[in-house]
């Protein structure tokens, strides 16, 4: 597998104090927000029942679902985070397993995007499955997630390519604009408020803490974020 394309690699800028300051702002914002747009929609709820409006009730309830679910995304990448510098190298396993429990830890996000998910040979690796498994969990949601338009399907290929594990997809990419910030910061979607790159933060540092390292490539019609492993 070949990507001549722009590159973004995590190590090619380290985290900064500065950086960790405005993780920490965005982190606070993002959880306010949360929390307020949940606690809107309760006093919505509550007026539309006071009014006998069901339906208005109704929609203000998914939508205070929608976003609980997200905050606990949200929340869980925190948590990633705290446990990424504990990776163990000292697990043999097939790789192909731990990417089949993330597809189906995944399973009511499927079943909403409907994509088309091609898994190849990867062999086995000495690593921390677990972590590895939330690793490929973390690329997968966001490759559904947001690589493609809501009305499309999106067709997802991941792979090895010696000691290389890649996923692809022919989505949109991340904007020339978030590349520089990818691995460091938190980048947002447009399409959703809580951030994908806390996410990805979390995968740079179990893969680091594993001794490898992980980029992300983009050329016309094709976007891959790869990985490897000592």
């Amino acid at each position: 597998m070949q990507l001549k394309a722009r590159k973004t690699s995590a190590r090619s800028s380290a985290v900064t104090p500065q950086q960790l300051d405005e993780l920490g702002s965005q982190i606070s914002h993002d959880l306010k927000d949360a929390l307020k747009s949940i606690s809107l929609n309760l006093d919505f709820i509550l007026r539309g029942l006071k009014e006998k409006n069901l339906d208005f009730s109704k929609d203000r309830a998914e939508e205070a679902r929608a976003t609980s679910q997200k905050l606990i995304r949200f929340i869980d990448g925190l948590i990633g985070l705290s446990v990424a510098g504990r990776a163990k190298a000292d697990e043999v396993f097939k790789m192909n397993d731990v990417v089949f429990e993330s597809i189906e830890e995944l399973s009511d996000l499927i079943s909403v995007y409907r994509p088309q998910i091609d898994v190849g040979d990867l062999g086995e690796v000495k690593a921390d499955s677990y972590l590895l498994k939330e690793v490929w969990r973390q690329l997968i949601d966001n490759a559904i997630r947001y690589g493609f338009p809501r009305e499309a399907q999106p067709k997802i290929s991941i792979g090895r390519s010696q000691n290389i594990f890649y996923i692809k997809d022919a989505g949109q990419g991340v904007p020339d604009s978030e590349m520089s910030k990818l691995f460091s910061s938190i980048t947002k979607s447009s399409e959703n408020k809580m951030s994908m790159g806390l996410g990805l933060l979390f995968c740079r540092r179990v893969i680091e803490r594993l001794g490898g390292k992980i980029w992300y490539e983009k050329r016309d019609g094709e976007t891959c974020f790869l990985f490897s492993l000592a």
